[in-house]
């Protein structure tokens, strides 16, 4: 994973200025401002890395939990099984089974 970007205060403030100028924006005030659209479209770059950086964190922190849910969750419902000495040079047949079904063949006439 790589590190974030540290971003400087009139980054920062940049970042956030465009982000309150879009969410005015969205709501239908002041599309007109010369003086917000100037602003919006030099800073711009820097409220795309910003957001980016964000969402990213986000995705990180979901990856995070993710894969603690799978490391937590019960790792047997498969059962692997392999014969080592078989007919093919690569030895005999493997299987994957899931725990919840019952294996009939046996009981079959």
């Amino acid at each position: 994973m790589s590190r974030d970007r540290v971003f400087t205060l009139t980054e920062t403030l940049q970042a956030l200025s465009v982000e309150v100028i879009r969410r005015l924006w969205d709501a239908g005030q002041y599309r007109d401002n010369t003086w917000l659209r100037s602003c919006h479209d030099n800073w711009i770059v820097v409220w795309a890395g910003w957001r980016a950086q964000l969402s990213m964190r986000d995705v990180d922190l979901q990856a995070e939990q993710l894969v603690e849910t799978w490391s937590q969750q019960d790792d047997e419902r498969f059962l692997f099984t392999e014969e080592e000495q078989g007919d093919t040079p690569l030895g005999g047949p493997m299987r994957l089974k899931a725990t919840c079904i019952d294996d009939d063949d046996d009981e079959q006439p």
